[in-house]
């Protein structure tokens, strides 16, 4: 497991965005870490260098919009998660599930994960097969709680110290508590740890995460040519 650290690299950074060889197909990059630690950050700066990615938060968010998608979201929760068009508000679902009681969140899983596990492995495949992209980044805050750490030829784990990550999440209009409280369904953060192949550093700078970033060894190996 590489630890990366906070010291700034050099002007002349590595060019990942290209097409990979045709006999090399690509690799799968895991993103994962603590509730707002910059994970999306990390998989938009791997996007800019050429990745295509994969955001379950965002398939997520669309399937909240599919009819057989809502009616079970209903029932297990009831029409308080709706909003006043008869449309699944997430603020409002959060605040339900997270006062409800512990079992619902196994059963919230049970209605998004099949799906969206179903959608990663289209979008897999079909990055398998186009192979214009070097990687393909599964930004999945839930990657190693659903099992999907099989999928990954390396998992990136997003380290953020933790005043940090609370400033994120109030710019998010969280509360800290609120913060703790979605942590806290999780898989604790030295699990998550254990299961990466790699550690890049967040100390909130954008320059300083991309330049973490660009230190994995890996990284520079991948397929390159000039702009």
């Amino acid at each position: 497991m590489s630890n990366i650290s906070t010291s700034r690299q050099s002007d002349s950074e590595p060019n990942l965005s290209v097409a990979p060889k045709d006999d090399n197909p690509g690799i799968i990059v895991g993103v994962i870490g603590g509730i707002a630690s910059g994970k999306s950050e990390v998989s938009k700066l791997l996007e800019e260098k050429g990745a295509a990615v994969f955001p379950a938060d965002a398939v997520g968010h669309r399937l909240l919009g599919r009819p057989d998608i809502r009616e079970k979201i209903v029932d297990l929760f009831g029409s308080s998660c709706l909003d006043a068009n008869g449309v699944i508000d997430r603020k409002q679902l959060a605040k339900v599930f997270f006062s409800g009681p512990s079992d619902q969140l196994t059963q919230l899983e049970a209605i998004l994960h099949p799906v969206i596990r179903q959608q990663a492995m289209e979008a897999i495949e079909a990055f398998r097969k186009d192979r214009s992209k070097p990687m393909l980044i599964l930004d999945v805050p839930l990657l190693i709680e659903a099992g999907w750490e099989s999928l990954c030829d390396k998992i990136i784990f997003v380290e953020t110290p933790l005043e940090i990550r609370i400033a994120n999440a109030k710019r998010r209009g969280w509360s800290e508590q609120e913060l703790f409280a979605r942590e806290g369904t999780q898989l604790p953060l030295d699990k998550k740890k254990e299961s990466a192949t790699d550690i890049v550093r967040n100390v909130g700078s954008l320059e300083d995460l991309r330049n973490n970033l660009l230190k994995l060894p890996w990284l520079a190996k991948l397929p390159t040519s000039a702009h």
